[in-house]
């Protein structure tokens, strides 16, 4: 006896009739929950399976998110925008002079006393 057909959730809903076509199973899996690469979210098989197609969507509408098992895992962007991501937006003190406790009269001392001694075995 064949095994019954289970359909993803975002099928569930539509009637018996729809599926007498002949349907490729494979393509199923857009509808995983969590997925739809016209929507910028692609499931993990799909974007391997259409991956330029992926990185063609990612250049025209930008970023574009990749799900595992339903789960969102991994962003695509264009390189352009990881730069301006990834770059310092200063230095050290540029931060520090900027910072919320900055004039705030914070008092940090620190400790004065002497290192401990230790021995070193050879």
């Amino acid at each position: 006896m064949a095994q019954p057909l289970t359909l993803p959730c975002c099928l569930a809903h539509l009637p018996l009739r729809c599926f007498q076509a002949k349907i490729r199973l494979d393509r199923l899996d857009r509808c995983e929950e969590g997925g739809d690469p016209m929507a910028g979210v692609w499931p993990l098989q799909e974007a391997k399976n259409r991956f330029s197609e992926l990185v063609d969507r990612v250049l025209k509408e930008g970023a574009q998110v990749v799900t595992r098992h339903g789960r969102k895992v991994v962003v695509v962007l264009p390189y352009e925008d990881y730069e301006r991501l990834a770059r310092p937006q200063g230095s050290l003190a540029e931060y520090l002079l900027h910072s919320p406790l900055a004039g705030s009269e914070l008092v940090i001392e620190r400790e004065r006393s002497l290192p401990r001694d230790i021995e070193i075995e050879s």
